[in-house]
């Protein structure tokens, strides 16, 4: 079993996971477009066959080679696979959470300066 905690150490995964303001046995994923949901996952979570989903963010779609029409078609298929997994692993949280998880981050850096 492949836990989210596992998952966090790719480098890449970071960048789109915050801890939960209230709970830290929980982190904050903030889907981009064409939604905007912000959904909790249990830091224990099977992340098993994942690493594509939540790895890759749009800075690494411009380094992409392949044919011209293979990445749209990519993405709208990684897109709508990561939102059914959502949809069965996570659970919605409103969009604040997001904001207060991003306040609460800013905040730990500034004291540990």
């Amino acid at each position: 079993m492949k836990a989210l905690d596992d998952l966090l150490l790719l480098p890449n995964v970071l960048r789109v996971f915050r801890r939960h303001p209230a709970d830290p046995a929980w982190y904050l994923f903030k889907e981009g477009w064409p939604w905007s949901g912000v959904w909790a996952i249990h830091c224990r979570t099977d992340m098993q066959g994942t690493d594509l989903f939540f790895s890759m963010g749009w800075r690494d779609w411009t380094t992409f080679a392949g044919p011209p029409f293979a990445v749209p078609s990519f993405w709208l298929w990684m897109t709508v696979a990561r939102r059914r997994w959502l949809k069965a692993h996570a659970h919605r949280m409103p969009r604040a959470i997001w904001r207060d998880g991003l306040r609460l981050d800013d905040e730990a850096r500034s004291t540990n300066d």
